[in-house]
């Protein structure tokens, strides 16, 4: 009975072990996803910029012919 305690005991501690790997993983999946959100964000920034950029360009073409 003591052996199969301590196999359990064993086992149990590799879960716990394994567990904290897996929390680790979740954590840097979830900064990375942050990381691209930022991206995304600042990405969505620059094209609305650029959008605005160009019809100001055009505009202003379009007045000097």
């Amino acid at each position: 009975m003591q052996r199969d305690i301590k196999e359990n005991q064993t086992e149990i501690n590799d879960i716990w072990e394994d567990s904290d790997d897996i929390w680790d993983e979740i954590a840097a999946l979830a900064m990375s996803i942050n990381a691209i959100n930022e991206l995304k964000q600042r990405i969505a920034l620059l094209e609305n910029e650029l959008k605005y950029v160009n019809r100001d360009h055009n505009m202003m073409m379009k007045s000097g012919e």
